[in-house]
């Protein structure tokens, strides 16, 4: 978990992060709500998840913040190695592989935790908010756009 960032009215904490747009890839931090969990992809999740068009990235370097478009962003990856290889989620575990929409393929895991009769991967996209969070096979946590899924397959069924 990153430093503090005291410059917002609510206390924030920075998470360092590579984000995968439509055409590149930029690595920053976003500032999240502290929301005292030390939870850096719960963070990121409630964030990402907000119907604002735009979400402030501070990229490597610089001092202000960039707007991002959470359309334009495909995938998060937590590139903090404390933030790495932690299962913050409860559910049971399925072994998923996705296409994104830009070619890209994750292959990794993601958590199921839901009523009796929605245990699928289908209700779990169809009911996803806006990012989904994977936790991908090389231990790197990632959080996807679910618009940018193209195709998503259970790997325990179909391999693609």
């Amino acid at each position: 978990m990153s430093d503090s960032h005291n410059s917002f009215r609510i206390p924030q904490h920075r998470v360092t992060v590579a984000v995968e747009l439509e055409t590149r890839k930029v690595t920053g931090t976003f500032a999240c709500h502290d929301r005292g969990t030390d939870d850096p992809a719960a963070d990121l999740l409630t964030l990402l998840a907000s119907e604002e068009r735009f979400v402030p990235f501070f990229p490597d370097g610089e001092k202000r913040p960039v707007l991002l478009s959470r359309r334009g962003i495909v995938a998060v990856e937590l590139t903090n190695p404390d933030d790495k290889s932690r299962v913050t989620e409860d559910g049971d575990p399925r072994s998923i592989s996705l296409v994104l929409m830009n070619d890209i393929e994750v292959n990794g895991q993601i958590r199921v935790s839901a009523p009796i009769g929605h245990t699928r991967t289908l209700d779990y996209l169809n009911e996803a908010k806006r990012f989904i969070h994977v936790y991908r096979d090389d231990g790197a946590q990632l959080l996807v756009n679910v618009r940018w899924i193209l195709v998503a397959a259970d790997t325990d069924e179909v391999v693609i």
